[in-house]
């Protein structure tokens, strides 16, 4: 299997939506991979957000000019993988065209337009846990749980509750690995800002938003 179609399997089986360069280091040469991943990129099935750092497109945009995931998810999960803040942005690349781009800082930014505002800034943002689970968003799970840790300044540290939290995915019918939101979900029932029962209405809604997207561009 030449290397460009690995990737797109990789790629296709991932539940999170970012994906650094040395997550893929294994699959070929360093050579191999440049050229790969900028085959994927000119593809639009991809997208550059700084070096070394490269998010998933929607499955539904031919150009990469729309992302798999909102904005503030696409922040969060380079925040859990790189362990900096970031913004993420959209910026005019002429033609017609705009590209993405990551903003490390440790500041929020504020001038830049449709931008994912940093965790520090967000924790402005007030989310209410309601009393019934039964109440729990369905849709837009991910920015839920990400405003949700934001404002309680909780980050992911793996644990032993994520293999519970795991447990939790395949139960609801998934069996890869957490993805970004379902970890800041173990998090957040570590800090006790969630219960049992809390984790996994939310894991299982947020699972099957994901399972319903993707039926929905097949």
């Amino acid at each position: 299997m030449k290397l460009e179609s690995k990737l797109q399997v990789s790629l296709s089986k991932r539940a999170d939506h970012v994906v650094l360069r040395r997550e893929l280091a294994r699959l070929g040469s360093k050579s191999q991979l440049t050229e790969a991943i900028k085959r994927l990129i000119a593809q639009g099935r991809m997208v550059r957000l700084a070096p070394g750092v490269y998010a998933k497109t929607s499955q539904s945009s031919r150009d990469g000019q729309e992302l798999a995931a909102p904005l503030e998810v696409i922040a969060d999960e380079v925040l859990l993988k790189t362990g900096r803040p970031v913004v993420i942005c959209r910026v005019e690349a002429g033609e017609g065209r705009s590209k993405f781009e990551a903003r490390f800082g440790s500041a929020p930014v504020t001038t830049v337009a449709g931008l994912a505002t940093l965790r520090s800034k967000r924790r402005s943002t007030t989310v209410e846990l309601p009393e019934e689970v039964a109440q729990f968003p369905i849709k837009d799970v991910a920015s839920y749980v990400a405003n949700l840790a934001a404002m309680h300044g909780v980050v992911f540290k793996r644990t032993r509750l994520d293999d519970f939290a795991e447990a939790v995915t395949r139960l609801a019918g998934d069996d890869e690995r957490l993805d970004a939101t379902g970890k800041l979900l173990a998090s957040l029932r570590r800090k006790s800002v969630i219960n049992g029962p809390q984790l996994a209405r939310l894991m299982s809604n947020h699972m099957r938003e994901q399972r319903n997207a993707v039926r929905s561009v097949r």
